[in-house]
């Protein structure tokens, strides 16, 4: 750090010993490369001296002080790098060329502390402005951390075939042994049998109204809590009662309405009531419940991932109430919910968890023999299929055929990133909104709770 009428951020002697080692030896350029950009470096005259020095190496030629001597006059750059004279003061004065990596981390550290410093005066002018908002702020704030926090990871280097292989054999041998979690686990076993859980990504579960969408998200997002970790719920249309009474009613396994009402409700209702609830309470569900922007979406999960140790699902209840801030001048509907599937499928990637989102489907399938729902169906589908990871289309047979059992429930996997697409048959019922697995002797007692832990 530099004292005195200008204090900065920055070494400048470690700066000029990386720019010097490299006109000693051009190799060493080669092993700073990968960690090291001209952006990093805190005066201009050294980022155009190390940009003239990648140069020279990308065109197989030795930088050296004529060779970047003759570089910086073809740019006009000498006389603003200090001329010949600051040149050959680089090279005699390297301590020693074959600490460049040591020398080049220095750089970079204070590199990064600009990176956050800069952030931080960033968001202290923006809090300051008249129409100022909080949530926004924060995301901001967020993603400038998140920013920083990957150019500390190794990720511009290119990885060698044996890198990229390396540890496969034991990941593989971990999933093999149940020590390795490939997706979320759906609590439904034939829908994870097809998709070995729900990805880390986006997957879109979209149905016609009153299908189950809700009920099977909060099935979802109920069972990975226990088998996977904390979940975030974002309900932008149901409030708390609501909320309440469906999961209570699904984990009692008791009629929903009957518990809206709490009329009719048997003395064994209550204490299936009370059990619920001692079993819910230490679930890690967090919720939203209300309108929300997608900032406010970001800035949540993000805080959870911190805050809770992790973060495995993300639930939206549903794309279509999501506020978008700012709208482009021609963008459609189509455009802005594309927009939207996109930055959720990058927000599961960045925190490494699955996102649910629900949609709805238009009224083709009502108008289609059999009911049977399709990917075209998707409303205002734009390039919601092409964004999600993996996409679940729920259908109701009996709706159609009242030959068909009332509680069957068929959940089409549309698309499937990585793995095949099919079909899972799930049994939905109805009065208690719980689902449990179709083939009850295979897989499942019938009193099951949605809520068990799958590995006791």
């Amino acid at each position: 750090m530099i004292d005195g009428a200008e204090r900065v951020l920055a070494d400048l002697d470690a700066e000029r010993s990386v720019l010097g080692a490299c006109l000693l030896r051009a190799t060493a350029f080669d092993d700073v490369r990968d960690d090291l950009g001209a952006e990093d470096f805190y005066r201009a005259a050294h980022r155009m001296l190390f940009t003239a020095i990648g140069y020279l190496r990308g065109k197989a030629i030795a930088p050296d002080f004529v060779t970047v001597r003759d570089r910086l006059q073809q740019t006009g750059e000498l006389d603003d790098c200090g001329g010949i004279s600051y040149i050959a003061r680089l090279i005699d004065g390297v301590p020693r060329s074959t600490n460049v990596r040591h020398y080049a981390g220095i750089v970079r550290r204070f590199a990064l502390l600009r990176a956050i410093a800069a952030g931080g005066q960033r968001a202290i002018a923006a809090a300051y402005e008249p129409d100022a908002d909080p949530e926004t702020l924060l995301n901001t704030v967020q993603a400038d951390a998140l920013s920083v926090a990957a150019r500390t990871a190794e990720d511009a280097r290119l990885l060698s075939t044996s890198e990229l292989f390396d540890g496969f054999l034991e990941r593989l041998s971990d999933i093999e042994a149940g020590d390795l979690r490939v997706g979320v686990p759906s609590g439904l076993t034939e829908l994870d049998l097809l998709l070995s859980g729900l990805p880390v990504g986006l997957t879109l579960l979209a149905a016609r109204t009153s299908v189950g969408k809700t009920a099977l998200a909060l099935h979802f997002a109920q069972h990975a809590a226990v088998a996977a970790g904390p979940v975030a719920f974002f309900s932008l249309e149901m409030d708390r009662a609501e909320i309440c009474d469906r999961v209570i009613a699904a984990t009692a396994r008791i009629n929903s309405k009957a518990l809206q009402s709490a009329r009719g409700l048997a003395p064994a209702d209550w204490r299936r009531v009370s059990a619920a609830l001692a079993k819910l309470e230490p679930s890690p569900v967090f919720w939203h419940l209300g309108p929300a922007t997608l900032a406010t979406i970001r800035a949540k999960a993000r805080r959870l991932k911190t805050t809770a140790n992790g973060l495995a699902l993300i639930v939206v209840d549903y794309l279509q109430l999501v506020e978008l801030p700012t709208r482009g001048r021609n963008d459609t509907r189509d455009q802005e919910l594309g927009r939207l599937a996109r930055a959720l499928r990058a927000l599961g990637k960045e925190l490494g968890a699955a996102v649910v989102v629900l949609c709805q489907l238009n009224r083709e399938p009502d108008n289609r023999a059999g009911g049977t729902p399709r990917l075209s169906d998707l409303r205002e589908s734009g390039s919601l299929e092409q964004d999600a990871d993996v996409v679940l289309l729920l259908h109701r047979p009996n709706q159609h055929d009242k030959q068909e059992p009332r509680d069957k429930l068929v959940v089409h996997v549309a698309k499937a990133r990585q793995g095949p697409t099919g079909k899972a048959t799930v049994r939905y019922i109805d009065a208690s909104l719980s689902f449990e697995d179709w083939d009850l002797g295979a897989h499942a007692a019938s009193d099951r709770s949605l809520f068990e832990d799958p590995t006791r």
